[in-house]
């Protein structure tokens, strides 16, 4: 292949990597406050907050166009 017939692929975010992410984020929130952050937030609020965010991610995916 010449270098003129590849095309650059640009590097996708994998979901996985986006809950990890997050978790690390709420470890770091949890580590900074000395566990305060959960006095403040409710973990059931906490929990759907996860959940709308995940069903969000999945339909947006579902919805791309395939190639």
């Amino acid at each position: 292949m010449s270098a003129d017939q590849q095309t650059e692929r640009k590097p996708k975010a994998s979901l996985f990597m986006v809950l990890f992410g997050l978790c690390g984020l709420g470890v770091a929130a949890y580590a900074l406050t000395d566990g305060v952050i959960w006095q403040v937030v409710d973990v059931r609020w906490a929990i759907a907050a996860i959940a709308l965010f995940i069903g969000l991610a999945l339909l947006g995916n579902s919805l791309r166009p395939r190639r």
